[in-house]
């Protein structure tokens, strides 16, 4: 459908749907490096929890108190 201005003045406009994508979605693409850090040290047991729990597991507590004092 041409419009009253295509029609006098011979000027065609582009569509709009073949538009660019933004830059930053553009270097998006190019980003090489994870967001989130793989290299996440792993977090370890303590000796007094670790006591604790092989106390409950053990059957000589009966409550993570008791593992914990004892």
């Amino acid at each position: 459908m041409t419009s009253i201005v295509e029609i006098f003045t011979g000027i065609v406009r582009e569509p709009h749907f073949e538009r660019r994508p933004a830059k930053r979605a553009l270097a998006a693409l190019d980003k090489t490096e994870p967001d989130v850090d793989t290299r996440v040290r792993q977090r370890r047991i303590s000796k007094k929890v670790n006591a604790a729990i092989d106390l409950l597991v053990s059957g000589d507590v009966k409550t993570i108190k008791e593992a914990f004092w004892a």
